[in-house]
């Protein structure tokens, strides 16, 4: 027997200019004494008149399986696995209620294994119009997409319990560097602090608001690459009128 939840308990619906997506994780117990391997996802949308409106799966029935985009799928007897969920960006098109999912395990001796749960996400509304806490162009180099490290932060992994994070505090962070109009966030080879050019520019605030919490972590000595910069040196968090949650750290670089 396969039991399936999902983690967080609310799951929002986030609507961009392109698409809309519900981020968030199947949490899987396998209350059986046998391995069971995951073989399929399936995802079903239903409008506000029950009819399904699309559905949509990853399996592994191919020469070159979209599976394979998860990459544990043994799920050992009384152990839990924790999927994030693969079909989580969706067309703008699609007006849904709920999505049904259907996870389908399979198992030596008890064959295909079929669990799941519904999901009705809410919609996430912007509570106070916010702006980019800089000047000038920038990149989004971690956001809280499908493949964004922001996103993929395994909370039952025993590493991470035992670091002590037990919430993503990230799950809909944004991190920006500002850029020229190649892209590049930083002249010649970025050695240099200064070679960067967000570098010494003002932090400004989003919006209307109180700040509440401020730490200045460490100096900032040396320049640090985009792949290694995974430690903010300065965190603010403000907390606009009105609104229902902080806004996350902004890295100052």
């Amino acid at each position: 027997m396969i039991k399936v939840n999902h983690y967080p308990d609310i799951v929002f619906l986030e609507r961009g200019i392109f698409q809309q997506s519900v981020n968030f994780e199947f949490r899987c117990y396998n209350a059986s004494k046998q391995d069971a391997l995951i073989e399929r996802i399936l995802a079903k949308g239903f409008d506000r008149e029950d009819n399904c409106i699309f559905s949509l799966f990853v399996d592994s029935n191919a020469m070159s399986p979209s599976m394979e985009i998860v990459p544990q799928r043994k799920l050992e007897p009384r152990k839990t696995l924790e999927i994030f969920n693969p079909i989580a960006e969706l067309p703008l098109g699609y007006a849904f209620e709920r999505i049904d999912f259907s996870l389908r395990f399979i198992s030596e001796d008890a064959g295909n294994l079929e669990s799941g749960i519904s999901i009705k996400p809410v919609v996430y509304e912007q509570k106070v119009p916010l702006d980019l806490p800089f000047k000038g162009v920038c990149l989004v180099t971690d956001g809280h997409d499908f493949l964004a490290r922001h996103r993929r932060i395994p909370l039952i992994n025993p590493y991470v319990k035992k670091i002590g994070i037990a919430a993503n505090s990230v799950r809909f962070a944004y991190d920006f560097m500002l850029a020229d109009l190649n892209g590049n966030v930083c002249r010649r080879d970025g050695s240099k602090l200064e070679d960067f050019y967000g570098w010494g520019k003002p932090v400004l605030t989003p919006g209307d608001g109180k700040v509440v919490s401020a730490a200045h972590n460490k100096a900032v000595k040396e320049a640090v690459s985009v792949q290694h910069a995974d430690e903010p040196k300065q965190n603010t968090i403000l907390r606009p009128q009105h609104m229902l949650r902080p806004i996350k750290s902004l890295k100052v670089w």
